[in-house]
């Protein structure tokens, strides 16, 4: 159902498939789609006469995979169409692509040499909550309000980093417009606190990470948690951020208890570990009320047969920290100074020996991808 999201990196990903990759894959309809792909990358050319005769053999053609094979004989001129077509006939008969999966566990793996035995703030939520946007305001860089035209005369407003850009480190931030994950893997970036905070000493080392939920896609959710849980072992501590946004707290409050299910589930000590995690809330009004809002929903949430005890936890915990000072977490990051939120970081309480802490969480849909592999 969200397979144009989940594969939005799907070029990219081509480019790194080679013809020995492609060689060495049975005979199949993921093998002629992926060679499929390769010949439109490389030579803007594709045979697909043996497409239809694969996917018969393997009960493969799907209502899906009918519309494709007729698509693609009046698209032979046109690569960028085809191959978009490709892919999504791709993702149905591969659900899980473990190339792709192996290079984000290895590109985390390379991240986490970045921030062995240091002390970092790992942000979490999901997929356009804004992490990287919030990363890129705390650490200092100037941050403009553009439109981004997705289609002839349709535009969105995209809170993008001006140039030139305070830190080099912050080049690989990427922010989208389109509430999709650019943030494939974890990215820290550590700046000197005197650059926020006057007179301050130190560093402070901001950790993105992808985002959790369906858009992010399997792949990238079996990196982050696997890959992440072994690079945040390698810390000497972890503060935790996490972000909620105005779209995603959703119409009945259900992101709320989402990302209450995703802290109880990454950290298992939950109610423990309440003191090393801080909460951001992004793309509110400024005078949304947001604690009388978190209280509705666990006035809500109460009022049901069965309570998650970790979810209860957080929620009240949301609720005891913003209370009175909700200006601190409602941020907006073209307006707001990020001293006061720094400092608030600094003061936290830190996870001391993260590699007892953490713990593999895999999402519901992550789950499901994998039983159908």
């Amino acid at each position: 159902k969200h397979i144009s999201e989940k594969h939005s990196h799907a070029t990219e990903t081509d480019c790194r498939v080679t013809l020995e990759h492609i060689d060495s894959i049975p005979e199949s309809s993921e093998k002629t789609i992926l060679q499929c792909l390769f010949d439109i990358t490389h030579n803007q050319t594709f045979d697909s006469s043996t497409l239809e005769s694969q996917l018969i053999k393997e009960d493969l053609l799907t209502s899906l995979a009918k519309k494709v094979i007729q698509s693609l004989q009046s698209c032979s001129n046109d690569m960028t169409t085809a191959r978009n077509k490709l892919i999504k006939l791709l993702a149905e008969v591969r659900p899980l692509d473990i190339a792709e999966t192996q290079y984000l566990v290895d590109k985390t793996i390379e991240a986490s040499k970045l921030i062995q035995g240091q002390e970092i703030v790992l942000f979490v939520g999901p997929t356009g909550a804004g992490k990287t946007t919030t990363i890129l305001f705390l650490s200092g860089a100037e941050l403009v309000l553009e439109q981004y035209e997705y289609a002839p005369g349709k535009s969105v407003p995209h809170i993008t980093a001006k140039e030139p850009l305070k830190y080099e480190a912050m080049r690989p931030l990427k922010t989208s417009p389109l509430s999709k994950s650019e943030t494939r893997y974890i990215y820290p970036i550590s700046i000197p606190v005197r650059d926020i905070i006057p007179g301050a000493s130190g560093n402070i080392t901001f950790c993105d990470a992808a985002g959790s939920g369906d858009l992010a896609g399997a792949e990238v959710d079996i990196a982050n948690t696997v890959g992440l849980v072994n690079a945040l072992a390698k810390c000497n501590s972890v503060k935790i951020v996490c972000l909620v946004s105005y779209v995603g707290m959703g119409s009945r409050s259900e992101g709320i208890t989402d990302i209450a299910h995703l802290l109880s589930e990454l950290l298992p000590d939950i109610k423990s570990r309440l003191p090393s995690i801080s909460y951001c809330f992004t793309k509110f009004q400024p005078d949304f009320k947001l604690t009388d809002r978190l209280v509705e929903v666990r006035t809500t949430m109460n009022n049901r047969d069965v309570v998650d005890p970790a979810v209860d936890a957080i929620l009240n915990d949301m609720i005891k920290k913003t209370r009175n000072r909700e200006s601190l977490f409602l941020l907006n990051p073209l307006t707001d100074s990020p001293e006061d939120f720094v400092q608030e970081l600094l003061d936290q309480e830190p996870i001391k020996y993260p590699d007892s802490a953490f713990s593999i969480a895999i999402g519901k849909e992550t789950r499901a991808t994998i039983q159908k592999q």
